[in-house]
């Protein structure tokens, strides 16, 4: 009849509404709501630390291009003082202790030059991992959005079809009524 398949249409389209907006097998709209915040908050501390690390990275190749800079001084000045006929033997030897400070200065500001970039590296792995995190949240977000609106959609073409149906039956019922009066 008429009633019943109204009543199942109606009931067919509002399980769907209902199972759209909180899928008893997934997650509920509003959790992947709180979801997808999380994953931007994460994604923005993310970038934020890399911004530090990059600074840091900076700083840390600045004074290792510095250092170099030193040593290659010092490399000239140890040159200089021994071809340099008027240089003693003190020169020279502060040249040499010049150059193995300098040296030393170096190396370790080559290293924490290298340190600096591997932390950076491994920023930017972080980064990377927070953007995919955050993407698939905001897709999940979407997905649930979209398929709460179809649902919204198909309820709504259930009670236009059911108001067109009990429309047409009035239609009917009134002439058939008329006929009797």
């Amino acid at each position: 009849t008429f009633t019943d398949a109204f009543t199942k249409s109606t009931k067919a389209a509002g399980t769907e509404v209902v199972n759209a907006l909180s899928d008893p097998l997934g997650k509920s709209a509003a959790r992947l709501k709180v979801e997808a915040d999380r994953a931007a908050q994460a994604l923005s501390s993310a970038q934020d630390e890399a911004a530090a690390s990059t600074g840091r990275l900076t700083a840390a190749r600045r004074r290792e291009e510095s250092a170099s800079q030193g040593l290659l001084a010092a490399e000239k000045n140890l040159d200089a003082a021994r071809s340099s006929s008027s240089a003693s033997a003190s020169d020279v030897a502060r040249a040499e202790a010049a150059l193995a400070t300098a040296t030393d200065k170096a190396k370790a500001a080559n290293e924490a030059a290298d340190a600096a970039a591997e932390a950076h590296s491994r920023t930017l792995g972080k980064v990377e991992a927070a953007s995919k995190d955050a993407d698939a949240a905001t897709d999940a977000l979407a997905a649930a959005s979209r398929d709460a609106a179809d649902a919204v959609d198909d309820l709504d073409k259930a009670a236009r079809s059911g108001s067109d149906s009990v429309q047409s039956h009035e239609g009917g019922v009134s002439g058939l009524a008329s006929t009797f009066r």
